[in-house]
């Protein structure tokens, strides 16, 4: 039980400090900490959605290239000789 609000008050239940220890630094520290976490989260899910894009614009770019470049080959000979 606790003797007195001195007591109750002198241990800080954050990361296990008592009084006389620096808390405000500690809680800058894991916040901080907690801040960077999230930081380094959202970077690597940027990466991935980025890499999930490319990977499937950039396939489908180059072959609508190539299906460009066939109908233009099989248009010109169609008109050519009036097969249209």
């Amino acid at each position: 039980m606790v003797k007195s609000l001195h007591d109750a008050f002198s241990y800080i239940p954050i990361f296990g400090m008592r009084e006389g220890s620096n808390g405000i630094v500690h809680l800058l520290v894991a916040w901080r900490i907690r801040s960077m976490t999230i930081a380094f989260q959202l970077a690597v899910f940027a990466l991935i959605a980025t890499s999930s894009i490319l990977l499937i614009s950039v396939p489908v770019y180059l072959l609508l290239l190539k299906v460009g470049q066939v109908t233009k080959m099989l248009y010109f000979p169609v008109q050519h000789y009036g097969l249209d």
